[in-house]
């Protein structure tokens, strides 16, 4: 664990260095994924933690510089894991889906609440708008908003655990 800036070596944190495998954790939204990261900062320290958290971001840095870090946190894609030096150990934390949705909700309804209404005013604020006028039974249940409703479940799942679980990726998850 990370104390005033030193790491502090634990039973978990020497076990999990001791393995000699990158850790790769697959941040799927609204799954306490922050705290997993913080946490993984901790154990390791944060010169160990690669600055990639997205996969745009992996492009900013040449595949060589990652080779020395150890962990890897953040909205990756499981069938973009190659700029990952093997072996890797690979995971991800799954949520109950109506929680997962509800979290996103209230995350949303934040955020707009914090947004001035010349800044919800505009086209590209429409759905913190909506969140911001809408109780979270109008929002995802009102019969008249269901095309949207319907259209944010698929979006939100397909971008979420998509790119985790491609087709056959499971049987793959096993052997990293």
């Amino acid at each position: 664990m990370v104390h005033g800036g030193a790491v502090i070596s634990t039973p978990l944190s020497l076990e999990l260095r001791a393995c000699a495998k990158k850790i790769v954790f697959l941040h799927i939204p609204k799954t306490a994924g922050q705290s997993v990261h913080r946490m993984l900062r901790s154990l390791y320290g944060p010169d160990k933690v690669a600055p990639v958290r997205v996969n745009s971001h992996r492009k900013k840095y040449p595949h060589d510089s990652l080779g020395a870090l150890d962990v890897f946190s953040g909205h990756l894609d499981w069938d973009r894991l190659d700029f990952v030096p093997a072996p890797k150990i690979v995971f991800a934390l799954l949520r109950d889906l109506l929680e997962r949705i509800a979290s996103f909700y209230l995350f949303m309804k934040k955020n707009a609440s914090a947004m001035s209404a010349e800044e919800l005013g505009r086209p590209s604020k429409r759905g913190q708008r909506l969140i911001a006028s809408l109780s979270i039974d109008d929002y995802f249940c009102d019969t008249s908003l269901t095309w949207r409703s319907a259209a944010l479940s698929m979006a939100f799942m397909t971008i979420s655990i998509r790119p985790i679980w491609p087709s056959g990726a499971a049987k793959a998850f096993w052997r990293h």
